[in-house]
């Protein structure tokens, strides 16, 4: 068993797309502006939405290329769904969550 707080997978920063809240922004700032960035500074999905937009517009020149090249390029949102959607994924209280959104 894994005991609670224990380690068990370790990667250099570097290897990692992290985001923290009181990180400084790293992008250019025609990009994403440092005003807009601390802005952000609550909601790491946004900030992390940016770096990899970003890192995709590099294309290749990017060092995320291989990882950026297996994100799907579109997804459905559950309140987006069709009914038949709805009903194949068999979790009626997730379908009624989302119904009532």
């Amino acid at each position: 068993a894994i005991a609670p707080g224990e380690t068990i997978v370790t990667a250099p920063p570097e290897a990692t797309l992290l985001i923290r809240d009181k990180d400084a922004c790293t992008l250019p700032e025609d990009f994403a502006p440092p005003a807009f960035w601390k802005q952000m500074g609550n909601f790491w999905n946004i900030r992390m939405a940016l770096m990899i937009i970003h890192e995709r517009r590099k294309g290749k020149e990017s060092a995320w290329a291989p990882y950026i090249a297996v994100l799907p390029e579109d997804f459905g949102l559950p309140w987006a769904f069709s009914d038949a959607e709805m009903e194949q994924l068999q979790a009626k209280s997730f379908i009624d969550e989302v119904v009532s959104e």
